[in-house]
């Protein structure tokens, strides 16, 4: 929102984000299909566990 009010161009700041949430969201897809075929869905599942487990981690150490 601030971006929008700094630049007093909401529509392009809009596009631009939904550009990069479409961009984001395709690369996702495209890793996640890769990993698919390699690896078995555990080890796929236990390595997002343990991703989302350190990214908790380091959130909660930098809020002290």
């Amino acid at each position: 929102m601030r971006m929008a009010a700094e630049t007093r161009q909401p529509w392009a700041v809009f596009l631009g984000a939904a550009a990069a949430l479409v961009l984001v969201s395709a690369l996702g897809v495209m890793v996640g299909g890769a990993l698919g075929q390699y690896l078995p869905m555990i080890w796929v599942k236990r390595g997002a566990a343990l991703l989302f487990i350190a990214i908790g981690v380091l959130v909660f150490l930098e809020s002290l």
